[in-house]
C-alpha cells in the first residue's frame, strides 16, 4: 500500500500543526506533495527537515484548496498510489460558533476534527489503512463535518448539477465533506486529469467563507464523484452518541422540511415556502403572480 499526502498551504502559520499530525503515518510507504501559492524557502526547509524526500507544486491563488488540489492530481500517477490524503490549512475564525451534528466546530475545532479523524495519532492512521483495505471503499472523513448538498443553497443548484452533468457524474449520494480533509482512494480522482476540469475556470480565492462560488461546488463534487463511481464512504464518528444523532436527525430531516421549510431554489434563487409538500414562490406571490408548485 503506497499513499500520497496532498498538502495545501496558504497559512503558513499552521505547518507546525500538520507536520506534527502527519507523524502518524506509519505502516506504508508515502509520498508529500506540498501546493501552495506563495511558499518561502524557510517554508520549504521546515517541511524538507520532516521529509526529505517531499516534493513541491506552485500554484496559483484561486479557488481556495480545491484548484490547487486538482493541479496536484494532474501532475502524478495515480496508479502508484492507493489512496490520497487531502490536507490543508484553514482560517481560524474565533469569532463565530458553529455546531453541525452534535459537535462544536469553533474556532480551530473544525480543522483539527477533519484532521485528527484520519492522522490524530497512529490508531487514526490505522483505521484508515483498514478502511481501504476494502475495495469497496471509496472516501473517508470526519462525520462531524459531513453535509448534505440542498438545492437551496447558490453553490448547491444549478451551478453543481450542470458541472456535474458535464463532467458525465450521477451520484448516488449527495452527501460531502465540508472542509475537504479526507481520505480518497486514487481511482475516483480519476476524472481530474480529464481535459474537461480546468482550474483557469476557478476565480482568485476571496473571503473563506464567501459561498456560492464554483470552487465550491468542486467541494461537494470531490466527494460526489466517488459515489458516482459505485464506492462506499465511510464516516468517522467522534462517539456513540454522535452516530446515532446523524442517524436520528438524517432520517426526520425530510418529513420536516416537507412539513415546513424556507428555502431557495430555481436558477434566479427565488425564496419559497414548503407547506405540506407544496412548494410557494414568494418571490412571485408578492410580486402580484401567485404560484404554487407540488413539491
Amino acid at each position: 500500500m503506497r499513499v500520497l499526502v496532498i498538502f495545501h498551504i496558504f497559512y503558513t502559520e499552521q505547518i507546525p500543526y500538520f507536520i506534527d499530525k502527519m507523524r502518524n503515518i506509519h505502516g506504508v510507504e508515502w509520498d508529500l506533495l506540498v501546493t501552495g501559492s506563495s511558499l518561502t524557502q524557510d517554508d520549504r526547509n521546515l517541511i524538507l527537515s520532516f521529509k526529505t524526500d517531499a516534493s513541491f507544486l506552485r500554484t496559483e491563488n484561486r479557488g481556495y484548496d480545491i484548484a490547487p488540489f486538482i493541479s496536484a492530481v494532474k501532475s502524478v500517477n495515480l496508479d502508484d498510489y492507493c489512496f490520497i490524503v487531502k490536507l490543508h490549512t484553514k482560517n481560524i475564525d474565533d469569532k463565530s460558533e458553529f455546531r453541525y451534528n452534535c459537535d462544536n466546530l469553533s474556532g480551530h475545532r473544525w480543522r483539527d476534527t477533519m484532521v485528527d479523524a484520519l492522522l490524530g495519532s497512529p490508531e487514526s492512521f490505522d483505521t484508515v489503512k483498514k478502511a481501504f483495505e476494502n475495495k469497496r471503499v471509496g472516501l473517508l472523513y470526519s462525520l462531524s463535518v459531513n453535509m448534505l448538498s440542498k438545492m437551496a443553497r447558490v453553490e448547491d443548484s444549478s451551478l453543481l448539477l450542470n458541472e456535474l452533468n458535464r463532467l458525465g457524474l450521477k451520484p448516488r449520494s449527495m452527501d460531502y465533506c465540508a472542509g475537504t480533509i479526507f481520505a480518497i482512494r486514487s481511482e475516483a480522482l480519476r476524472y481530474l486529469q480529464d481535459d474537461k476540469v480546468d482550474i483557469s475556470v476557478f476565480a482568485s480565492s476571496g473571503p473563506s467563507h464567501s459561498s456560492g462560488t464554483l470552487a465550491h461546488s468542486y467541494e461537494r463534487i470531490l466527494c460526489m464523484a466517488s459515489s458516482s463511481m459505485g464506492y462506499k464512504t465511510v464516516l468517522i464518528p467522534k462517539s456513540t452518541r454522535q452516530l446515532v444523532y446523524f442517524k436520528v436527525k438524517r432520517a426526520v430531516e425530510p418529513t420536516l422540511e416537507w412539513l415546513f421549510s424556507l428555502n431557495h431554489y430555481g436558477d434566479k434563487f427565488e425564496k419559497h415556502l414548503t407547506i405540506f409538500g407544496f412548494r410557494i414562490n414568494l418571490a412571485r406571490l408578492f410580486g402580484g403572480k401567485d404560484q404554487a408548485i407540488a413539491g
